[in-house]
């Protein structure tokens, strides 16, 4: 029974369209003059290509799907590099098939998990491919479970469970993505109208002094995250993260609000699972009961059905055209010359119709723990034709699942930050880099990022020197601009 409900949420999620779009952050405008729309032009483009290169759609519907059955789910915002010949990379969207795999900071309290301190998703490696990967650690010297033999191994699953599994040449190792934050308090004071940090003041007669003499100063907490690939026995590879947000994107069915320090949300099938319940008991017995009914005996008088024995043994569990009997019997004396009355069935009380009632008593409450009432699935009272009054009860019960797909545009706006935060990091490291981006009619461009460039006839992309004149519309990142950040909406 909640198969129904739960895809229908589904279906309704697939066809909504759902995506980042980059918009100003224009509240400086009258300070600092229009943001440059063609920044804005790239970086809208560079997301449409990794919206559709990574299938994200399908990244956040996986997540949704399971937070809309468990209560939350997860995908993730990553970079990898383009090829094996440069060091460029580029940034995708990954679906996180096994979701049980996740670990979220257990304090945060946002409902995309965008203020967690720490985060962890994993997956398991064969032990080929472990080595293939991480040739370097793999040959260590100290690794004991470098060509160790069965019974090594299974001592150092016994140390570290859940890490390493297998035996023989059928060896498995968990690792774990492991993303966790670092903050420092650095002072900041002022200098030509900037805070910069203490730090790199050579000379404190620069820094600028209030009314009373004491220097413009005031603290900040700089956070850096930073990522690591980690195993059972020790650090695989590390890095900084260059984005200020944690890459895991959560999506949630329900909140729940929390009685005691541990966090809760729900799917559709938690409040329902009582429903769900009773549905199958009374299914259940439904059945039991039909199955447990005897065959309905035949009563006649003795001799009636002589000559005709099987065909009578077999009228319970065939069907046979023509059923005889004796009209009259050794025993029977014929009143006025009448025969025998037909053999009938003996009457049983079979009334098996009270389970049905029960059925769709415990059906319609899965209907109304899920929020899909019958007019969401189609099943609309035949009183009502008008094709406007159908839609208006579908509407309305609509409204039942809303919160679902109003969590997920959450998410997707997180998302939007992330990548956002990303494009300039990744595509505009390197100036000249040559990327392709998509249009809003989908169509793809080849624009280089970083520097500014001109079109030849052929509409490919030439860079150029930065301080030549150039035509207006060539997008390009401007690392020094003064200009405040841009912003996201989905």
């Amino acid at each position: 029974m909640l198969r129904d409900p739960i895809r229908h949420v589904e279906a309704e999620a697939e066809q909504t369209d759902l995506g980042p779009e980059i918009v100003p952050a224009d509240d400086f405008a009258g300070l600092v003059g229009p943001i440059d729309e063609t920044e804005i032009e790239l970086r809208e483009g560079l997301v449409r290509k990794i919206q559709r290169e990574s299938a994200a759609k399908d990244a956040r519907n996986w997540a949704a799907q399971r937070a809309r059955i468990a209560g939350q789910g997860y995908y993730v915002v990553m970079t990898r590099f383009t090829s094996a010949r440069n060091m460029d990379q580029e940034v995708y969207v990954e679906k996180l098939y096994n979701q049980g795999s996740v670990r979220l900071d257990p304090s945060h309290e946002k409902e995309d998990g965008s203020d967690c301190e720490w985060e962890f998703y994993g997956t398991k490696l064969s032990w080929a491919e472990y080595k293939a990967q991480h040739p370097d650690r793999a040959s260590k010297p100290d690794r004991k479970d470098v060509d160790a033999d069965n019974e090594e191994w299974r001592d150092l699953g016994s140390e570290a469970p859940d890490w390493f599994e297998g035996e023989g040449d059928t060896r498995y190792v968990y690792v774990m993505n492991y993303y966790y934050t670092e903050r420092e308090s650095v002072t900041l004071v002022q200098v030509g109208g900037q805070l910069v940090p203490k730090a790199e003041v050579k000379d404190e007669k620069q820094i600028e002094k209030d009314a009373d003499g004491q220097p413009i100063e005031r603290r900040e907490v700089k956070k850096t995250i930073h990522w690591a690939k980690i195993d059972g026995a020790q650090v695989l590879d590390e890095t900084d993260w260059e984005s200020p947000y944690m890459p895991i994107v959560k999506v949630i069915g329900e909140e729940l609000q929390p009685y005691d320090e541990e966090r809760r949300c729900q799917g559709m099938v938690r409040p329902a699972r009582s429903s769900q319940l009773g549905f199958n008991v009374m299914a259940t017995t439904e059945v039991e009961v039909a199955l447990m009914l005897p065959k309905t005996p035949i009563v006649g008088y003795a001799g009636q059905f002589e000559g005709f024995e099987e065909a009578w043994n077999q009228a319970n569990i065939r069907n046979i055209g023509r059923l005889e009997v004796n009209p009259y019997t050794a025993n029977y004396t014929p009143m006025q010359g009448a025969p025998l009355p037909h053999p009938a069935p003996l009457a049983r009380n079979q009334d098996i119709a009270v389970f049905d009632g029960l059925r769709n008593m415990f059906s319609q409450a899965i209907r109304s723990t899920t929020g899909t009432p019958d007019a969401t699935l189609g099943n609309v009272d035949p009183s009502i034709r008008s094709g406007r009054g159908i839609r208006a009860l579908q509407d309305a019960a609509k409204q039942g699942t809303s919160g679902y797909l109003a969590n997920l545009v959450k998410s997707v706006t997180y998302e939007a930050k992330i990548i956002n935060s990303l494009l300039y990091p990744i595509y505009g490291r390197r100036p000249g880099r040559l990327v392709q981006m998509m249009t809003g009619k989908h169509d793809t461009s080849a624009v280089v990022v970083g520097q500014p460039f001109v079109r030849d006839a052929k509409q490919r992309p030439i860079p150029v020197d930065p301080q030549a004149p150039l035509p207006p519309g060539h997008p390009w990142f401007r690392a020094d601009s003064a200009r405040p950040p841009l912003e996201n909406k989905t």
